[in-house]
């Protein structure tokens, strides 16, 4: 599978993982503890857990400030450059007929198991709340699909699922879906006792988790430096 202009929905989210995690290997290399690098960062702990996840809600900035700690901010200003763009008119790259260099780079999941089904989960989840936000009558579904959920854990005195339940009764009528998208054990737990992924479009799911089977195979990105 090759992906060039657009970037599928679980291959990018695998990319922030990698991200994530090249951000935390850096830090423990360089003997820098977690309370440190916050600290140094102006950050909560859980914001700087949530980059080392990956997580696209943490402000570009606060990353860019990230990899500057760590001596990597170079990476960025490469891409910022113009080190990729086309070459200037009255130069010989300009005028140059050859073919411009492609650069092919393959994106795997992770062997752990774990990871791939975490990655599968939140884009299920991303996309059934942009199908949420998009059609309200949806979300009075899901609430009253949790309410019956809850009437029945309380009748039959399931207090294991009961709390995770209710949580999921809070988030749906504030509409509280950074709870739900965050990338923490809260949020996986969150997202593995979810009622709102049923409610996805048959093809939509279905074209998530065969993205997710490529991932599992290997994702071919390449890009051509521009004429």
């Amino acid at each position: 599978m090759t992906a060039t202009q657009s970037i599928l929905p679980v291959l990018e989210r695998q990319l922030l993982v990698q991200f994530g995690d090249r951000l935390k290997a850096r830090r423990k290399s360089s003997h820098t503890t977690a309370v440190e690098m916050a600290r140094r960062l102006g950050i909560s702990r859980p914001t700087l857990r949530a980059m080392e996840n990956g997580d696209s809600s943490v402000a570009l900035g606060t990353y860019v400030q990230y990899m500057a700690q760590l001596g990597i901010v170079s990476d960025l200003a490469f891409l910022a450059g113009d080190a990729i763009e086309a070459a200037p008119q009255g130069t010989a790259g300009h005028g140059s007929a050859a073919d411009r260099p492609v650069v092919k780079i393959s994106v795997m999941a992770s062997k752990t198991q774990h990871k791939i089904q975490d990655i599968q989960s939140l884009v299920l989840h991303q996309a059934a709340i942009e199908r949420i936000k998009g059609e309200p009558g949806l979300l009075e579904r899901a609430i009253r699909g949790i309410d019956e959920q809850i009437a029945q854990a309380v009748e039959t005195h399931s207090n294991r699922s009961l709390p995770l339940l209710k949580r999921w009764r809070n988030i749906l009528a504030h509409q509280d879906w950074r709870k739900v998208l965050a990338s923490t054990q809260s949020g996986n737990q969150l997202r593995q006792a979810s009622p709102i992924t049923v409610l996805l479009e048959p093809q939509v799911r279905q074209r998530l988790l065969d993205e997710a089977r490529e991932l599992k195979r290997g994702v071919q990105f390449e890009t051509r430096n521009p004429s």
